[in-house]
């Protein structure tokens, strides 16, 4: 999931046959939102 701080996770939903998806954030330079969304459900 890369390497930086995280500053926080959050998951999606889970739903029975859908991926996950995880939103993390780092606001030490750049401010972004990243999502990881995994490729088996």
């Amino acid at each position: 999931m890369g390497r930086f701080a995280h500053e926080g996770a959050a998951f999606s939903r889970l739903r029975a046959g859908a991926p996950l998806a995880v939103y993390m954030d780092d606001d030490a330079q750049g401010e972004c939102i990243y999502k990881f969304v995994s490729y088996a459900p």
